[in-house]
């Protein structure tokens, strides 16, 4: 089976989609596992802005957990999906494209290609290594309407990871370019 890599910028609805597509596979008679990083603070629960209803992760991976001490959730598993999956680290992403090897089925993840310098999150950098499909979930920039590809820091806080939905726009490069200066 496949390891997939939806990315997007903020606000690219990323997490509806993954919303969307657990209540498809639950539709249609499939074990769906979710999973959300614990670096993701901002909520224990999988939700979006967008109004679709929030959903409890099955499992909460901490930074240096390894998915075998999940075994059984994951047996359990007809889909895998992956909320923020650009807060796991390298070593969770082998274990990712492992799990679609010895398990046979998708492994969906969802999350941000670069933070707010434009620089590759590991996991991102390692999911476009590894994945059978990547696709873009597009949006556009929130000052023009043009495509959005980059992640505006609109905060004053200094650290790579900042919680809160209010942190970051999405914007086209002039757009990003000129609030920087």
């Amino acid at each position: 089976m496949k390891l997939k890599f939806y990315y997007g910028v903020v606000s690219s609805s990323k997490t509806s989609l993954l919303l969307s597509m657990a209540f498809n596979y639950e539709k249609a008679g499939l074990k769906v596992i979710t999973i959300k990083p614990t670096l993701d603070t901002r909520s224990e629960m999988i939700e979006t802005r967008a109004g679709v209803p929030p959903r409890a992760p099955d499992i909460r991976l901490r930074e240096f957990d390894s998915l075998s001490n999940y075994t059984s959730e994951i047996n359990s598993a007809d889909v895998i999906l992956v909320d923020e999956c650009q807060f796991m680290s390298t070593f969770q992403i082998d274990e990712l494209r492992e799990i679609t090897l010895r398990r046979d089925i998708d492994v969906l993840c969802f999350g941000l290609r670069i933070d707010s310098d434009n620089h590759l999150f590991d996991a991102s950098k390692r999911l476009f290594e590894l994945a059978d499909e990547i696709i873009e979930v597009r949006t556009i920039c929130s000052v023009c309407g043009k495509h959005a590809a980059f992640n505006a820091k609109i905060a004053s806080d200094n650290s790579r990871i900042v919680p809160g939905w209010d942190t970051f726009e999405p914007r086209c490069y002039l757009h990003y370019c000129k609030l920087e200066k």
